[in-house]
């Protein structure tokens, strides 16, 4: 966000400000896995195996809860 500031950039997170950057970061997140769970319960239940990920989903998380955003790119690439 700072950077984006000092540079007279206009993008969404500066518009949502920092809570709801974190709703939309944390949305885009996890909604994945909720759809996921919801087509295990209807459709096949093989495909309950990427819900092995969330555990990092949950670290990426609370690192960007704790404004740790250095790493975050790395790790969601």
């Amino acid at each position: 966000m700072d950077s984006d500031k000092k540079a007279n950039i206009v993008t969404v997170t500066i518009l949502l400000r920092w809570t709801g950057s974190y709703l939309v970061f944390t949305i885009l997140i996890f909604l994945p896995y909720l759809m996921l769970f919801q087509c295990v319960l209807h459709v096949l239940w093989w495909m309950i195996l990427p819900v092995l990920t969330v555990q990092e989903a949950f670290n990426i998380e609370m690192k960007f809860r704790a404004r740790q955003l250095n790493t975050i790119p790395q790790k969601v690439a």
